[in-house]
Formats: C-alpha cells, structure tokens, sequence
C-alpha cells in the first residue's frame, strides 16, 4: 500500500467514526436500537438497544423514565412479550428513540464518568476519538466502575507515578484493555463461564479496534489533517440534548445534514455534504462556515441559536431562491449551474489525461486542480481548455486553448503544488470573484 493509499485509508477510518461507535459494535453487535438479549447467563438480564441497558440493574427503566418515551411502557415490564414487542416497534418507526438511547448514553454515563476521571487527576477532555470511545465503551459496559478501571489499568501499565500527558493515546487504550483483559474473571464473576468467555474475547477485539481507530487519527494527524475531536464532557443533560455535535448520529444529524445541504453549505474541501445521520468533521466544517457567514459564534455545534438561523435562511431561500447562507455563491465548480463548470470539466479531463504522470492523484487532489487550473484559464481569457501537460519535473500544470505551438494558442500555467491543495471551495468562489470583478 502507497503512503496516499495509507492516508486515504486512515481519512476513511476517522471521517466514519461517530461517538459510541465502538460500543455499539459490541454491545448490540450494530444491530441497533431495537436490541433485545436473551440474558441467558448474563448478571444484567435481558438487555435492550444499541448499547444494551440491562433490566436486572435497572438501567432500562431509568432510560426510560428520563425519556419521552415513558407513557408508551405504562403499564408494561421489562423481559415481558408485550414490552419487547413495543420496544421493537419503537425502534423500527421512530428514529427519534435511537437518538434519546444514545442521548442518554452520553448524558448519564459518559459525561458523568469522565468528570469523575478529571476529579482523580485523569483528564481525557481532549484526547482522540479512540480514547473517548474507550471511555465510553466502558461506561456502558461498567459505568461507576469507570474510574478505577481507568485507573488501575494505567497504574498496573505504567506504575504509580506515571505522567498522563507523557501518554500517547494508545498507550490509554493498551492500559486500560488489557486491565479488562487480565481481570475479566473478577470484572464478570457474576455471570456465566460462556458469559465470561465473551467478554474476554471483547476485550482483546475492543483493543484492536481502539487501536486502529488511534492509528489512523495519528496518520492523519501527521499528514497535516488533523480534524480534532471536539469534547463536551460535562455538558448538562438540557446543554447536550439540544445541541447537536460532532460524534453524534440518527435522524436530527441527517435533519441537520440536509438543511445544510439545501443552504450550499460544504466544508473546505469543497465536497458536498454526505446525508448519512453521522455528525463527522465535514458537518462540524460545513456548520462553521454556515456560523460564520451569519455572524454567529463558530464552534460548530447546533444549538437553538444556530438551528434558529439556520430556518430562517432556509424560509429565506424559499422566498428569494437565491438568498445567501454560507458564501456570496454556495456553488461548487461541479455544479453545472456554476459558471466555471464547463471549464473546470474540460481541465477535469486534461488532468485525467496527464493523471500517471503524478504517480495518481486522489479525487480531491484532481478536483481541486481542475478548478484551480479553470479559475487561471478563465482570468487570462481563455474560454475552453483544450490540451494540458505538466512541466518536465512535474513542477507546474500547463493548460492551453487550440494546440501547443500553434499561433492560435493561449497558455496558461499554475504551480503543481498549488493547484493540488487549493480547495475546490475556494477556486469555485474565486471564480466568480473574478467574473463579478471582485478578484
């Protein structure tokens, strides 16, 4: 595998991740909301949802009881037909009941657990995403028991004196799973040898998976990309419900998605924002830019202040199609109502042309060459571009109207480096700076 190839890799690995992502693997094998265990051999019972909340221990009540959801179980008993049968009817036709089990997840074991770990001197606001999925796979798997898992594991790996901030986060994770690994016994002594037996191999998996997921982030990191987790840890539950932010996930975050969608909002790279119910970078990225342009304070979390504005531009733009929400003109270059998109397809098919002599480039690099490429070539007047080539060291693009040395032709050239990493976004806007004279 190439180092592009390793990095793409990575991109993908932490562009896909949502908070509990982890947890819900293994909890509830991505099953989902609808869930239920059997809870043969198991201390907590029958278990239900996306992160399993046990019915022995009380925590499927409890969910239930800060819920909106409380009135349709009136009456009903966990472990029962008649429950089971509304819980998977919920599951399948409201999305909303995922979204409040992943809420409540977050709002009374994760927040909770991570600010008793700050009390006893383990800060872990702003680690990666694979620390904070590990914190919050073991609050959902022990919950007050957290804590001392984090502890103890730390201290049984690096000894009593260890320094935190001298930790890489894989560190934590190594620390803290084979603590789960070495203690499975203890850890799970109430429930049965097959029980015991899953939980072990978890903690192995778990590890693994943590690990990957702490990989990439540092590929990524150190490929100049950082996108960092942005933490909410002691968020109150009213704070946490109504703002959505990066790592969560259901129907508000696809809600969100595509509002932002409609407004023109993309992140820097230019992409259209995916619909996909995960609130990634590119949300968190889109939702700044969409912030900013309305003067609002850009720390890319939908609060009702922001959801606010984002309605009344959305009424806005049905009023006035082309009313602005994000930039002077959301189009991208790929848009054919853009006015550079018949130049940027013909520089589009000239850098497919000249593709190997980049050893290949990845969709984005040639995407944000073709604009770049089509906002110089529109400058010096050209109107189509027909033939392009790169320089004999591959330091600059050349792009030409009419065939090389005709007396015809006009030529222009852009820096290779340059045009690879200039986002779309921002060719696509400068583009139309240029053509309404503001460049």
């Amino acid at each position: 595998m190439t180092n592009e190839e390793e990095l793409e890799a990575a991109r993908r690995i932490v562009d896909g991740w949502h908070l509990g992502q982890t947890s819900s693997h293994y909890e509830s094998g991505g099953r989902g909301a609808g869930t239920i265990s059997t809870g043969a051999g198991d201390h907590g019972g029958v278990s239900y949802g996306t992160y399993q909340l046990s019915s022995k221990m009380g925590t499927v009540q409890e969910f239930l009881q800060k819920s909106a959801f409380k009135e349709r179980f009136a009456g009903l008993a966990p472990a029962t037909d008649a429950f089971n049968a509304q819980w998977r009817a919920l599951a399948k036709t409201e999305p909303a009941f995922a979204i409040a089990q992943h809420e409540f997840i977050r709002n009374e074991h994760f927040a909770p657990q991570n600010k008793k770990l700050e009390s006893r001197g383990i800060d872990l606001a702003n680690r990666g995403r694979a620390v904070q999925d590990a914190l919050w796979s073991t609050a959902v798997q022990f919950r007050n028991g957290t804590p001392n898992i984090f502890a103890k594991g730390l201290e049984e790996q690096f000894g009593k004196d260890y320094k935190l901030a001298a930790l890489a986060d894989r560190d934590i994770i190594e620390a803290v799973q084979n603590y789960k690994v070495r203690h499975n016994e203890t850890l799970f002594k109430s429930s049965s040898a097959k029980v015991r037996q899953g939980t072990l191999r978890r903690g192995h998996d778990e590890k693994a998976a943590l690990l990957r997921l702490a990989e990439a982030e540092y590929t990524v990191a150190h490929n100049g990309e950082a996108s960092p987790w942005t933490p909410k840890p002691h968020a109150s539950t009213k704070d946490t419900v109504s703002a959505l932010q990066q790592g969560d996930k259901g129907k508000s975050v696809s809600d969100l998605q595509l509002k932002l969608a409609r407004l023109g909002c993309a992140a820097p790279d230019g992409q259209s924002l995916q619909v996909d119910g995960h609130f990634g970078p590119k949300t968190r990225d889109a939702l700044k830019a969409f912030q900013r342009a309305q003067n609002l304070k850009d720390d890319g979390k939908a609060g009702p202040a922001t959801m606010k504005a984002i309605e009344a531009r959305l009424a806005a733009l049905q009023a006035q199609p082309t009313a602005e929400a994000c930039a002077p003109n959301p189009l991208q270059m790929t848009d054919p109502a853009h006015p550079g998109n018949a130049l940027f397809k013909q520089a589009q098919a000239g850098i497919q042309s000249i593709d190997a002599k980049f050893g290949h480039l990845s969709d984005q690099q040639a995407a944000n060459a073709a604009a770049a490429i089509a906002v110089e070539a529109h400058g010096a007047g050209l109107t189509r571009i027909d033939v392009m080539d790169v320089t004999v060291k591959g330091e600059r693009i050349i792009a030409a109207q009419g065939q090389w040395g005709t007396v015809q032709s006009r030529v222009v050239d852009v820096p290779a480096a340059q045009a690879l990493h200039t986002p779309l976004a921002k060719s696509s806007q400068a583009f139309v700076d240029a053509r309404s004279g503001l460049g």
